[in-house]
Formats: C-alpha cells, structure tokens, sequence
C-alpha cells in the first residue's frame, strides 16, 4: 500500500473537495480492511441453462438446486467486483508510490464505472427480493429467482467484444444476452443525492483520460507555467510535487465516494450470499 512518506506527502495537500471528510489513504485503506479477510480465489460450478437442469427435480430439490444456482452467480459477480476493486486501489497506491501519477484518475475512472455496474445491479436484484417478500405464490418467487440468475449471468458477462473471436472481423458481433449496458445509462440510475455529483466527477475524470486538456495537465510543467505573460510549459517529467497536489485536488473526493460506497454495496451483497447458503441449507435437509 501507500509508503509511510507518500501517505505524508499526501496528507499534507489540502484538497478544495472532501466526501465525508475522507481522505485519500483512509479511502483506500477502507477497501483494504474490507477485503483482508475474503478468500483470495474463488471456483464456482454454475448452471447456463438452469431450466434445463431444474425440468427433471421436484419439491425441495428443487428449490434447493435453483437457489444454489442463484447463490453461484452470485458469489462470481461478488468477488468478481471485489477482486476488480482491490486490483484497482494497489494500483493506485502503487501510482503514488512511484510518482506516475496519471494511472490515478484513470483508475478512479475505472472503479467509478463498477460502482455504477454495482449499484444498478444492487437495485435491480433488491427489488426482485422486495416484490418476492412475504408473498404466498410460490410460482412468482420462483419467476423472480431465475430472473435474478438471468441479471447476474449477464452482468457477468456483460461485454461489448466478441471474446469467442477478438481479432477477427467479428470482433463486435456480441449475442444479445450479453451486451453489456451503456454505463452513462448505469450513472443515471444513482439516487439524486449522488447522481449530479458522480456526473461531475466522472466528466472530470474522463476528460483526463481521453485526449482533451485534462491529460494535457499531467505534461505540463506547472513550476514554469505563467499566465500573466501566457506561457506553458510542458514536459516529459513535471515537478512531481505540483502534479501530486493537482492529483490529490482532482480524485479525493470522487476517489472516497467509489471506496466508501463499493465497501457498503459490497457488504449487502455479502450478507445476501449468507441467506442464499442458508436457504440452500434449509431446502437439502
């Protein structure tokens, strides 16, 4: 994680935007203590054609067999996400640590988009189980389960490249099932207390990955730069201490809100898995 010194360095920069008073080493020691006690390598048997599978059982197991599967897909779209998050935050702690410094928006970018995937898929998965609860039709939570199944298997398998055949000329040639959600479509989703703000941080972010004046901040040499006479100065290797101060300015915010909320999505979805195991265990008794 962060050397002690760059955790410092950091500390010492008063950025213009908080979310909840975080700073950016607490931000990303939230994920880390999240994930120190998960298992670090996951192998699930799950169904493609659960209907298939579920035609020949009855009663019990075959409920128990349906909320395996469920539970299955699951847990890979949980440590899936899990395993994508803390990958991103060594990577950004390792940015800082080695002064590279443009890889730390680009990867705050990057976890934004999959808490966006998180939480649209959070949703939709919650109000399956909301219009499911305490209802007598048996028929209906079955429909809801399986649909369930059906948002997770795509979810997983959400792309828009052609896998079976990336460097031929079907490249984008993608079955329907999984044709992965515009994510600005995922980022309207979010309550109105966050959307306007994750809107403004992720067009902050995506101008510094793509080739516009964002990225042109992380060449310039910022020591040299003076707009009275309107001179810029770019360079291979800027002052590294301008381009930290400017970094922690830009992704403090945006960087706390994509841990802290990842953290607390994660942990929902954590204690659902503990009931789907529950109801598994229930239904094979």
């Amino acid at each position: 994680m962060l050397s002690p010194v760059i955790r410092d360095e950091i500390l010492s920069v008063r950025p213009r935007e908080a979310y909840r008073e975080t700073t950016i080493p607490d931000a990303l020691d939230c994920v880390v203590d999240y994930a120190a006690d998960k298992q670090d390598r996951i192998t699930e048997s799950v169904q493609f054609n659960l209907v298939q599978r579920l035609s020949g059982l009855r009663d019990h197991a075959f409920l128990a067999e349906l909320l395996r599967d469920v539970e299955g897909w699951l847990r890979l779209f949980y440590f899936g996400m899990l395993y994508r998050v803390t990958a991103h935050v060594d990577d950004i702690a390792a940015a800082f640590n080695e002064s590279t410094l443009l890889r730390v928006p680009n990867t705050t970018r990057a976890l934004l988009e999959l808490f966006f995937v998180l939480y649209t898929t959070y949703r939709q998965v919650y109000q399956l189980k909301k219009e499911s609860r305490g209802s007598t039709d048996v028929e209906k939570a079955i429909r809801d389960e399986i649909a369930i199944k059906d948002l997770l298997l795509k979810q997983v398998r959400a792309t828009r490249i052609n896998w079976d055949n990336p460097f031929g000329g079907e490249w984008e040639q993608v079955k329907a099932d999984c044709r992965q959600t515009n994510i600005l479509s995922m980022m309207d989703k979010l309550p109105d207390e966050t959307r306007e703000l994750a809107r403004r941080w992720y067009g902050v972010l995506s101008d510094i990955c793509h080739p516009n004046f964002g990225s042109i901040l992380y060449v310039m040499d910022h020591d040299s730069v003076d707009l009275a006479t309107g001179t810029l100065a770019l360079a291979q290797s800027p002052g590294k201490r301008a381009q930290l101060e400017m970094t922690v300015d830009l992704v403090s915010a945006p960087l706390a809100f994509a841990c802290l909320q990842h953290v607390s999505f994660l942990s929902v979805l954590e204690r659902l898995l503990g009931q789907y195991r529950d109801g598994v265990d229930r239904f094979t008794q």
